[in-house]
């Protein structure tokens, strides 16, 4: 006695693609299993990209989920409340996004950390210069604001960037830096393409009127905007210009970007002036590759770059494993 075959989705190939891929509804069981008992190609595809999106979806879960991990750990401690803010944005269309962020070095060794001085960090008083003159200025603040646009006509592509401001005037962001991109992605999301350009000189943006050094540095912080001697900001420092192309496999954790570029001061690590055995024009590229096995996630990175600086040529290069798994 044979099994009988599921009956064939009512459906077309071509409808279940533009409803349960396209349109990312989920696959309901009985039409899961037709396809299965389907031998064509274009069930086959159709399968692949629902399973491609679960496993992104998985993954999304798994990175919300790490994202919390402070929270959940001060739920656990018996802490109720918890609130914090590192951005707000409003979407006045529904292809336009716009997000204001602003962040701050405040307190420390030797610095004011009264409520005082506190609230007049919030309010934006004082100005970031790098004159020891300006005794006032009681944090390190970098605001600006963040922009995406989607393509109309349903084209899967955005345009992005982001206008961050070094200094202040008349509490208003001045002296900007900038990074501008275009991405796209494929039909089931696993897949996207971008290309962005960062600029992290002061004035570059905007008003072009360049300043150095400028980006990332403040007198009050003689070691920058950074921590444990490296950057917070762009990886390729201050005063730089790097292009990056790249290529992002979202379900399957794989990653390549290339870059090219001139690099102002010296990339990753923190660097008080130009260094001329670290800056000058770069080319590299860096790539990331994961495996997972149930809960354990194996993970492959390379890093290499290539510097023409005036005292020769710089070669660096990085290959490391991680091993993830979650308690």
């Amino acid at each position: 006695m044979t099994t009988p075959r599921p009956p064939a989705p009512r459906l077309s190939l071509a409808d279940l693609r533009a409803r349960y891929v396209e349109g990312g509804r989920a696959l309901p069981a009985d039409i899961e299993a037709a396809l299965v008992a389907d031998g064509r190609a274009g069930a086959r595809a159709i399968l692949a990209a629902v399973a491609r999106r679960r496993r992104a979806n998985r993954a999304e879960g798994q990175r919300l989920r790490k994202m919390l991990r402070f929270e959940t750990a001060l739920w656990a401690s018996g802490v109720t409340h918890v609130a914090g803010v590192d951005e707000a944005g409003v979407s006045p269309l529904a292809s336009l996004e716009i997000g204001f962020s602003r962040t701050a070095q405040w307190g420390g060794r030797g610095r004011p950390e009264s409520l005082d001085s506190f609230v007049r960090m919030l309010a934006g008083e004082g100005i970031n210069v790098e004159d020891d003159t300006q005794t006032q200025d009681v944090a390190n603040e970098l605001s600006g604001v963040d922009l995406r646009l989607r393509c109309p006509l349903g084209v899967p592509c955005a345009l992005y960037g982001q206008f961050i401001g070094e200094d202040e005037a008349n509490h208003l962001p001045a002296r900007f830096m900038g990074l501008y991109g275009l991405e796209s992605w494929s039909a089931d999301g696993r897949h996207r393409w971008f290309a962005e350009l960062v600029e992290t000189t002061c004035g570059a943006v905007l008003a072009q009127n360049p300043v150095r050094p400028c980006a990332y540095r403040n007198h009050a912080y003689p070691e920058g905007y950074a921590h444990a001697g490296r950057w917070l900001g762009s990886a390729a420092g201050a005063d730089s210009r790097l292009l990056t192309v790249g290529w992002l496999d979202v379900a399957g954790a794989t990653s390549l970007r290339v870059h090219a570029g001139n690099i102002g001061a010296r990339v990753g690590v923190f660097e008080d002036f130009a260094d001329p055995a670290h800056a000058g024009r770069l080319r590299g590229l860096t790539a990331r590759q994961a495996w997972r096995w149930g809960r354990v996630t194996l993970g492959a990175e390379l890093d290499w770059f290539v510097v023409d600086t005036l005292q020769g040529t710089l070669e660096q290069a990085r290959l490391g494993m991680t091993v993830r798994i979650p308690f």
